[in-house]
Formats: C-alpha cells, sequence, structure tokens
C-alpha cells in the first residue's frame, strides 16, 4: 500500500514538474511587473471613449490576462508613429492592433494571442472559385460574416481581391449566400474551442474550405530587443482559465447567430403580418360558411348545393335527406339511387346557360316510386368553387289534385253545354264569370 501512495505522489509531482516547466524556463527575474499596451481605434476590438479610457474586446482580453498572469497593464492610444522607434524606446511596451496606418511590422516580433478558426462555407458549384481567389490573390472574391470587422485580420489584408460583408444573422447572410450576393462566408471561432451547434451541422449542408488560423489571428507586436517580454506574454495566454474565457469574449462582439438586421426583420415582420392577415381572412371566411349552413340548416325546406354538372352534391340539409336517402363519397354526396344522380344531372346541363331556374319540375325516384320534384335553383359560390343552390319540392299530390280538378271542371263544363237554356253564373258579388 505505502508503494502505491509514493507512486501517485511521483506522478503528482511529476505532472506538477511539467505544467510548470514553461515557467520555470523562463527567468522570474526578467518578469515585467507592468507592461504598456498601444491600442488603435477599431472599435469594437479597442477605442478609447470620450473619457479616453479604454474598452473593447481586446482591452477586457488584456485586463483578463493581466489577472492571470499577475501582471499589471496599462493602455495608451497608438496614431502613426513609428513602431520600432516607439517599442524600443519604451521598456515593457507592446502593440496589440491591425497596423491599419500601413506600419512595417517585420522588424518586429510577434505571437498570435489569440487564434480564430474559420472554414469558408460555400455552395458546391463555387468550388473553383474560391480555390483560385485563395491562390492567385486577383480573383473577387465576397466573403460574409458576423463578426465585426473582420477585414482587419491578417487574413484579409493579405488577399485585397477578397471583400469582407458583415451581417447582423445567419438568416440573412444564408439568403445573400442563396441569392448569390456573397460568394462564401465564414463563422469565426476561438481556435480548438467547442463548435457551435450551426458549425456542426453546416460541414454536412455544404462545402467548405479550412483558413489557415494563423491569418485569422489577433497579433501582439514587441521590440526585437526586448526578447523576454513576448515569452512572457505567451506565458500567460497558456493558463487555462484565460483560455475557458476566450469564447465569452468573442461572442460579445460577434453578431448572434439568430439574429436579423433592420431589413430582415421589417421583411419578416411583413410576411408575418401577411400570415395573420390570411389567418383572419380564412377565419373569417369559415364562419360565413358555418353561419351559411346553419341558415340552411334551419329552413324547413329541402335544400341541396350541387356542382354545375349536378354530379356531385356538395351540401344536403335534414329536410333533403329525409326526402331522399344520400351517401358520402369523399368530400361530397351522392344520391343512393344511381338514376336520380343522373337525371338530375341531365337536368342541370339542359338549363345551365341560365342562372336562375324556376319551378321546373323533374321526375325522381324515392323509394320504389317516382315522384314530380319541382326545383327552384340560384347560381353561388360555395368554398370557392360556384355551384347551385337548389331548392326541392315534392308536387305529386298538388299535381294529381290538380289534374283531378281539372277533370271535374272539364265534366261540368261538358254538362253545362249539354243544356239547350242559355246559362250564366255569377260570383257573390254580382260579377259574371261564366256562361
Amino acid at each position: 500500500m505505502d508503494e502505491f501512495k509514493k507512486s501517485i505522489f511521483a506522478a503528482v509531482m511529476m505532472l506538477t514538474m511539467i505544467t510548470s516547466v514553461s515557467a520555470s524556463a523562463l527567468n522570474i527575474s526578467t518578469k515585467p511587473a507592468k507592461i504598456t499596451i498601444y491600442l488603435e481605434e477599431a472599435s469594437p476590438f479597442s477605442s478609447f471613449n470620450y473619457q479616453q479610457k479604454p474598452e473593447g474586446m481586446l482591452v477586457d482580453y488584456w485586463k483578463k490576462w493581466s489577472k492571470s498572469a499577475e501582471i499589471d497593464v496599462r493602455f495608451k492610444p497608438y496614431s502613426e508613429q513609428n513602431l520600432n522607434y516607439l517599442l524600443s524606446n519604451e521598456p515593457a511596451s507592446l502593440y496589440s492592433g491591425f497596423h491599419l496606418h500601413d506600419t512595417d511590422l517585420s522588424k518586429l516580433d510577434s505571437f498570435p494571442f489569440i487564434s480564430l478558426s474559420s472554414d469558408f462555407y460555400y455552395f458546391s458549384k463555387n468550388t473553383s472559385l474560391i480555390k483560385m481567389a485563395l491562390s492567385d490573390k486577383t480573383t473577387r472574391l465576397i466573403v460574409g460574416g458576423l463578426l465585426p470587422k473582420a477585414n482587419l485580420l491578417p487574413f484579409f489584408l493579405s488577399h485585397p481581391n477578397v471583400r469582407y460583408k458583415q451581417y447582423t444573422g445567419l438568416l440573412e447572410l444564408l439568403v445573400d449566400l442563396y441569392a448569390g450576393d456573397i460568394d462564401t462566408f465564414s463563422l469565426f471561432e476561438i481556435n480548438n474551442s467547442t463548435s457551435s451547434i450551426i458549425n456542426k451541422f453546416l460541414p454536412y449542408l455544404l462545402s467548405h474550405t479550412d483558413v489557415d488560423s494563423a491569418s485569422t489571428a489577433f497579433y501582439v507586436y514587441g521590440a526585437i530587443d526586448n526578447k523576454n517580454l513576448l515569452p512572457w506574454v505567451k506565458w500567460g495566454t497558456e493558463k487555462e482559465e484565460l483560455q475557458a474565457q476566450l469564447s465569452g469574449l468573442l461572442g460579445a462582439v460577434t453578431a448572434s447567430e439568430w439574429g436579423i438586421s433592420e431589413v430582415v426583420s421589417r421583411f419578416l415582420l411583413g410576411l408575418l403580418l401577411l400570415f395573420l392577415f390570411g389567418v383572419l381572412i380564412k377565419r373569417s371566411k369559415k364562419q360565413k360558411n358555418q353561419q351559411f349552413k346553419d341558415l340552411l340548416e334551419s329552413s324547413p325546406y329541402p335544400l341541396v348545393i350541387c356542382s354545375l354538372d349536378g354530379r356531385a352534391l356538395y351540401f344536403t340539409n335534414d329536410e333533403a335527406k329525409s326526402m331522399f336517402t344520400f351517401k358520402r363519397v369523399k368530400k361530397a354526396y351522392l344520391f343512393d339511387e344511381e338514376e336520380n344522380q343522373l337525371l338530375l344531372s341531365r337536368f342541370i346541363n339542359r338549363v345551365s346557360h341560365q342562372s336562375v331556374i324556376e319551378e321546373c319540375v323533374i321526375r325522381l325516384l324515392v323509394g320504389t316510386h317516382f315522384y314530380d320534384i319541382e326545383i327552384s335553383a340560384k347560381r353561388i359560390h360555395y368554398q370557392r368553387e360556384s355551384a347551385w343552390l337548389c331548392y326541392f319540392k315534392n308536387v305529386t299530390d298538388l299535381l294529381k289534385a290538380q289534374k283531378s280538378l281539372n277533370e271535374e271542371r272539364e265534366l261540368l263544363r261538358k254538362v253545362l253545354d249539354s243544356i239547350p237554356e242559355q246559362i250564366s253564373f255569377k260570383a257573390v258579388d254580382g260579377q259574371i264569370i261564366g256562361c
């Protein structure tokens, strides 16, 4: 058991020695107590407010680095001074900027203190264009992204043929990629950090090309004469607690993947309003259709709505169902007696040139007998289609009574005509109505 404890202790000691080797390799006597950082006006990465207080992503980074490395930092604005002269004559000073003033940096030491991973995502049809633009540096290329002022990164400064276009949200960016307004896009992330859900799925949806992380990094520069300064900067950046906070610093200045610009928000708002307007219209029509159905259902007369050719019935109220029997076929009704459907269709086709049908009589089968059915109809719009609203009335008994009355009148006429005397008959008011 003692041997096991000794082995564990030895392993812990070895791990401690390994993790502290970088600091032990540095001469602790060369560790600066304070470092001056020169920054440019490049918001949101670095800037000075009206009170000349530094702010921005790089300022936040160096403040966290200061706590991690236990080295104080102070910030000074940089304009267009000679960097080599400036950093050589001021001890423990560094330049953390984007060399916006065409500064000659070849005489300075540099170190990428924040490395970004960035893949170019694009449709496969743009593959040759991307490769040519990256190799010949003359082919024009438009790259979209969510990181503000990413055109200040070394990659874009070394590729004048590549133009960067900033977006406020992934939706707008993808729309422009589809429309061909941009050739490709890149979503910048801290190198070796956990990828977002979007970045995990994009390689399955689009073609992509890796970009050297060294060309998409934030660099810090120091004078060659002061060789002990950058190693301490590097030592501080390798602290685990600092690395864990880098993604948050980048995310604070990067547009949200789910964000949208004012133009796109107006467009989406317009679509939403149109959608709501459509829903209201649809609901209103549905309510009107239901009110119309309720009105037809409450009618004491048999009512049927049929197609213009009479081959399908869209609606039948209870009174019509009590007169005829129907069967449901998909979304329509049909007469149970196929002969009735054929007779109605033929009748409708004969009068299809009219818009109103008044008191026309056809014979339809009811049960086992044919009956005289009077039809009155009018063309209407029902569920976005032209149709006939038909009113059915069984006039069989009425026609029989009328026929019997006519026969009785004819018989009375014959009796009166057979009498050899002149005969006339009057109404109760004395008016002669026949002779």
